[in-house]
C-alpha cells in the first residue's frame, strides 16, 4: 500500500528511519490538515456543480440556510468566480488583469 500511496518515495528520511524497522507507515494529521483536506474535497468542476437555478427564479430557495452550508458556499463562490474569469478573458483587457490579479481583490469582488 505504501507504494500505491507513495509512488515516488517517502518525504524525508521516514523510510530510512521508520519503514525499514516497522514495516509499518501512518500519517500525522494536523487540524490545519484536515482543514485543507476538506475545503479541496469541496472543489468541484463545472459538470459537478449542481446550482438550483429553477428554484432561484422561483423564490424557493433560501440563501441564507443554504449558504451556512460549507459545500453550498464553495459551490457558489467556484461557480461566481468562472464567471468573473470567463467575462474578464472575454473583455482582453490589460488594466483589467492588473485588478484582479490580486487575490484579495478578486475574492472580495466575489464575495
Amino acid at each position: 500500500m505504501h507504494q500505491e500511496t507513495f509512488p515516488f518515495g517517502f518525504y524525508g528520511d521516514y523510510l530510512k528511519n521508520e519503514y525499514k524497522f516497522t514495516g509499518n507507515f501512518a500519517l500525522m494529521c494536523r487540524d490545519e490538515g484536515l482543514k485543507a483536506c476538506h475545503l479541496f474535497s469541496n472543489i468541484t468542476n463545472k459538470f459537478e456543480r449542481n446550482i438550483p437555478y429553477q428554484s432561484i427564479v422561483n423564490y424557493e430557495y433560501n440563501f441564507k440556510i443554504e449558504l451556512k452550508k460549507n459545500e453550498v458556499f464553495s459551490m457558489f463562490f467556484q461557480e461566481i468566480s468562472h464567471t468573473l474569469i470567463e467575462i474578464l478573458a472575454k473583455l482582453n483587457k490589460r488594466e483589467y488583469y492588473r485588478l484582479f490579479s490580486s487575490p484579495d481583490v478578486f475574492d472580495g469582488l466575489v464575495n
